[in-house]
């Protein structure tokens, strides 16, 4: 008995010093790659690997980035949007160029000085947002105002956010019923082609939301910092962009980008706005590299399709810009440049143009 109990006794013993030394070891190991800042790049927020692999792992799936690694300046490192569980990400609040309620332009309780009055919520994506106040929604004002003003006084919330699907364009504009618009223009397409390999967009706020919330536990939170862990998970990613290659899905499929904009100008016409709806512009390279690229235009048909449908004012600007040369309206092959930017302004205020004077005749705000 005395033999067997001197044994577990050692045994323990050589446990606890193995588990010791093994402590010490990795403080030791975790300590000196602290000093050395390896890994270099290492997460701002600590990340789950779906949410890692979406980047890492290309599928030209922005969401993870945009959520919570977004950086409006490069040497500065001043972080543009913020986390949220229904819009995966939204424009941080007061850095330029958005206000304090994260838009450009008025405030959402923001009222007319002029008895009469029409205001305009612009929804899209980075093509809408585009530099803040250079934007087409911002030249289409000022191309009403001069036609209209002081007749009628032109108010506009730019609500454009880098990034947006169709998704998050509907929930986004939930948040402006308060502002009660009188036009709303609508302009997706383009990321709701994207293939990723996270979860499709109506999926993956929940898991956004479950990641987030793991946050709350201080062993994950503490665990996730670890230099070590970040080699590991590194690793793994590595190991996986070479031996797995994971399924890819749209952002938003064709039939829900369909039911997204059909519930947005249900939306609109309930609180007695008038939606236009906008296709994507683009123009595709001779040597097309990303599969959106070649789905793009199925969506403005879609767009197309419904305008047609439910008798909606339709601004077919990816239409429109094929008349320009392309090297002198885009910024790239996703993006009005400057010029691109007043084109589009000024072609849609005369498309709605008529529409502006009735809204501005009516209104007595």
């Amino acid at each position: 008995p005395f033999q067997i109990k001197d044994k577990i006794q050692t045994n323990i013993k050589i446990n606890l010093l193995l588990l010791a030394g093994s402590i010490i070891f990795l403080l030791f190991v975790e300590s000196l790659l602290y000093l050395l800042n390896i890994p270099e790049k290492r997460l701002r927020y600590d990340i789950a690997l779906p949410f890692i692999i979406e980047n890492d792992h290309r599928g030209y799936d922005w969401r993870g980035y945009h959520t919570f690694r977004d950086e409006l300046f490069e040497l500065d490192k001043v972080i543009l949007t913020d986390p949220d569980r229904s819009v995966f990400w939204v424009p941080r609040s007061g850095i330029y160029p958005f206000n304090s309620e994260g838009t450009i332009g008025d405030k959402k309780d923001e009222r007319c000085t002029n008895k009469r009055c029409a205001r305009i919520l612009a929804l899209g994506d980075s093509n809408t947002l585009w530099d803040g106040e250079s934007a087409y929604p911002f030249i289409f004002q000022s191309e009403a105002a001069r036609s209209i003003e002081p007749f009628c006084e032109i108010r506009l919330i730019n609500a454009g956010v880098h990034g947006y699907s169709t998704y998050q364009g509907l929930n986004y504009l939930k948040r402006f019923i308060g502002y009660k618009p009188d036009i709303i223009t609508i302009s997706f397409g383009w990321n709701d082609t994207v293939p990723v390999r996270a979860p499709e967009d109506k999926y993956y706020g929940k898991a956004l939301y479950n990641l987030i919330q793991k946050k709350e536990f201080l062993l994950y939170d503490l665990m996730h910092k670890s230099r070590i862990v970040q080699i590991m998970e590194k690793g793994i990613i590595f190991a996986m962009t070479i031996f797995v290659e994971p399924e890819t899905r749209h952002r938003v499929y064709p039939e829900d980008f369909r039911e997204n904009l059909i519930k947005m100008i249900q939306i609109s016409k309930e609180i007695g706005a008038i939606p236009v709806l906008i296709t994507r512009p683009h123009y595709f390279r001779e040597n097309k590299i990303h599969q959106f690229e070649y789905d793009v235009d199925k969506y403005n048909d879609i767009v197309r399709k419904i305008s047609e449908e439910e008798k909606i004012i339709l601004f077919d600007m990816s239409l429109k810009m094929k008349k320009y040369k392309i090297s002198g309206i885009f910024s790239d092959y996703s993006h009005l440049n400057e010029y691109g930017q007043q084109v589009a302004g000024r072609l849609l205020f005369e498309r709605i143009k008529d529409k502006m004077m009735r809204i501005c005749s009516e209104n007595e705000k």
